[in-house]
């Protein structure tokens, strides 16, 4: 378990039952939308059912393969697969500060989101955001969109699940097109109203907070997990960052009307209302532009939004 974190933007989260024809199949389209608004800055967004039309698979589930065909088609961007690898290989990229589309079996994450008894795969889009030891997660199956967090162990637990659940279908030693491919069968076989029905002789899940095994899975090995990622945002320790601004004296007082942006020179989102005039600075973004300040609009908000800084 890692220390706090927190990117330096927020993407807005897209949900998957948008209206389309493939709603309840988009899962993963809705979270890499989510993912896209991440890895551009917010310059590039998108939805499930549009991100959808930039696949050559127009029935049922879809893969990573899929996901990276839509990206290039439609938004020229290139999304990490990361299918296979461990869930050790899931912590270090959200270390990295990348943003997570991570496959789950949908009856073992506390999403507060779920159709039925959630007993197929599904897609959620992971934000390089750890309080307590909790990930910020968004998903897609919510309406409308938005953010939860959910403990490394409890995610953990879900990616697992599931990533056993197709390597016993392909067997150990299966190659990456192979995972891909039966990730994408199941997915089109079980999903949202249409769920796994319960065998009789199928193990019964862990207890509430008991985290799964990976041995009872597989002896001598690792169960492989499926997940693609965004590439590398710049991340702040925010009680870091406000102790040592608030030690040197350089809070500031920033006037109703300020612009505010999601991002250093990105999109102007707003204005500091007369209700809250006064903000803390607690980061500099030292990637891009030192003319630029992360503020915190305080009060529990967690409202992080980009000025340009005073003198």
């Amino acid at each position: 378990m890692i220390g706090n974190q927190t990117p330096a933007r927020r993407p807005k989260p897209v949900t998957q039952r948008d209206g389309s024809k493939l709603e309840n199949q988009n899962c993963r389209m809705a979270s890499i939308s989510t993912g896209l608004d991440m890895q551009t800055v917010g310059r590039r967004t998108s939805t499930g059912g549009r991100m959808r039309t930039y696949t050559s698979d127009q029935v049922g589930g879809t893969g990573s393969d899929d996901a990276r065909e839509a990206w290039r088609k439609g938004y020229a961007q290139d999304l990490g697969v990361q299918d296979g690898a461990s869930w050790a290989n899931v912590l270090v990229s959200l270390r990295q500060g990348r943003g997570v589309n991570l496959d789950v079996w949908h009856a073992d994450l506390p999403s507060g989101c779920v159709s039925g008894t959630g007993r197929y795969g599904h897609n959620i889009f992971v934000l390089p955001d750890c309080k307590s030891g909790a990930w910020l997660v968004s998903d897609p199956w919510c309406r409308p969109a938005g953010w939860r967090r959910i403990s490394e162990g409890e995610l953990r637990q879900a990616a697992l699940k599931w990533g056993a659940m197709v390597r016993d279908q392909t067997g150990r030693g299966s190659t990456l097109a192979q995972l891909i491919a039966q990730a994408r069968e199941l997915m089109a076989l079980w999903f949202p109203t249409h769920e796994k029905p319960l065998d009789e002789h199928e193990a019964e899940p862990p207890m509430d907070g008991e985290l799964p095994d990976p041995d009872q899975y597989e002896t001598g090995g690792y169960t492989p997990v499926m997940f693609t990622t965004t590439n590398r945002q710049p991340l702040i320790d925010l009680e870091e960052d406000m102790a040592l601004y608030s030690a040197a004296g350089k809070q500031r007082t920033y006037p109703k009307g300020t612009a505010t942006y999601d991002a250093p020179a990105g999109q102007q989102v707003g204005t500091i209302g007369s209700d809250q005039v006064v903000y803390r600075q607690v980061a500099q973004d030292k990637t891009t532009d030192p003319g630029w300040v992360l503020i915190d609009g305080g009060g529990g908000t967690g409202v992080m939004r980009w000025v340009k800084a005073t003198a």
